[in-house]
């Protein structure tokens, strides 16, 4: 009698192990898209991966496009300076112009007023 119990109870057991085995071999078959949490990992770290290189590259035409900007403006500001550089020499030499006329006329006038003090 003391025999029976523990080959009853190894029998159950096994049983047990079986139907178990049937049960996950039956789950695996009847869900095909059963698959590791691994796996769903995997996809969902690809997604995330796939979406930072995508900002990444928006990030990196939005600094070039701000570069862009910058030197279109450094550009605009160059040339406006050029052009009142350029307006005040003018001046400048409208100016000395003027200067070399006016002197001109002094030097003119007195050589003819010491031409007439001569006579």
């Amino acid at each position: 009698m003391n025999n029976n119990p523990p080959q009853n109870l190894q029998r159950f057991v096994d049983d047990i192990n079986t139907i178990t085995a049937m049960n996950n071999e039956t789950k695996k078959t009847n869900n095909p898209y059963d698959v590791s949490l691994s796996l769903k990992l995997a996809l969902v770290a690809g997604f995330l991966t796939t979406f930072a290189d995508a900002l990444a590259t928006v990030a990196a035409k939005i600094a070039i496009d701000e570069e862009i900007q910058g030197n279109i403006q450094n550009l605009k500001d160059e040339q406006a300076q050029e052009a009142k550089f350029t307006e005040m020499q003018n001046q400048l030499d409208e100016l000395q112009k003027q200067l070399a006329e006016l002197t001109g006329e002094k030097n003119g006038k007195a050589s003819k007023n010491k031409r007439m003090k001569r006579s």
